[in-house]
């Protein structure tokens, strides 16, 4: 099988304090040339150990060198001491801790919790100007305005009527009350005892600018002037309540007239 050879090149004055004993001539016999060495090398490839050495006795001129003994103890005391004292081994050991003290954070570190200056701080330099502000806006949108009241719901309660949700009607102290009626009208009042009062028309409508109603509607006016109502928009926005017998008068004193509106166009056969 073959072996292979280590050749080790030692200053003399290393090989002295190992304990060798000096060389007769103040060092070992000198190398051998590189073409010695490459002629060596080519010849005891792949060859035993017995053939290396036969080949190195014949060329070579070999000094016998007894087994290095072993480094006392105190030496090597002697040479871990010396550098453990080295300036660089102190300059070591004194940036190693400081080093791993600064890049790895500690324990304590991470569980303190800031301080509450610098959360105040920090928060108030994230703050943009008039952030605040537009929180504040956001936060508090304005509430939509009530929905306008109905002109049903303003004569009602100048008359003294609320509106009862459960029956969906205006009720009175008195127990009078105002619920939905039959077309053409769309309101009509009743007694206490549920005899009718009124029945009305009520429209957005105001006279001085005209009021354009049905025929049919005007007809059931004329025709029950006592118990029928027509409520518009007064000069002052107010409910106007008129009825069938004052719209009667209102005609014969000339202070309102009648215009055909509309006409309905019937086919003949």
């Amino acid at each position: 099988m073959a072996g292979t050879i280590g050749i080790g090149i030692v200053p003399c004055e290393v090989y002295q304090r190992r304990g060798n004993p000096p060389h007769p001539h103040g060092c070992p016999t000198p190398a051998p040339n590189h073409k010695q060495v490459a002629d060596a090398i080519a010849a005891c490839i792949d060859r035993t150990p017995n053939f290396v050495a036969e080949y190195l006795e014949a060329h070579f001129e070999l000094d016998a060198q007894p087994e290095l003994p072993a480094q006392p103890a105190e030496t090597a005391a002697e040479t871990k001491s010396a550098a453990a004292d080295s300036p660089e081994t102190a300059e070591a050991d004194q940036e190693t801790p400081e080093t791993a003290q600064s890049d790895a954070p500690g324990e304590d570190q991470e569980n303190v919790p800031p301080a509450d200056n610098e959360g105040d701080a920090d928060a108030n330099d994230d703050a943009e100007p008039g952030s605040e502000a537009d929180e504040t806006e956001k936060e508090e949108p304005k509430a939509p305005p009530p929905p306008k009241p109905s002109l049903i719901e303003i004569y009602a309660k100048q008359h003294g009527f609320h509106f009862h949700a459960a029956e969906k009607c205006f009720t009175h102290p008195d127990g009078r009350w105002i619920k939905k009626s039959e077309s053409p009208f769309n309101w009509e009042e009743r007694a206490a005892g549920g005899e009718l009062v009124s029945r009305m028309w009520v429209t957005d409508q105001k006279l001085a600018n005209g009021v354009e109603l049905a025929a049919e509607l005007w007809t059931l006016l004329c025709q029950q002037p006592n118990s029928t109502t027509m409520v518009v928009v007064g000069e002052d926005h107010a409910p106007c309540a008129l009825t069938g017998q004052e719209l009667l008068e209102l005609k014969d004193s000339r202070q309102i007239t009648l215009h055909p509106a509309r006409y309905r166009i019937v086919e003949c056969h």
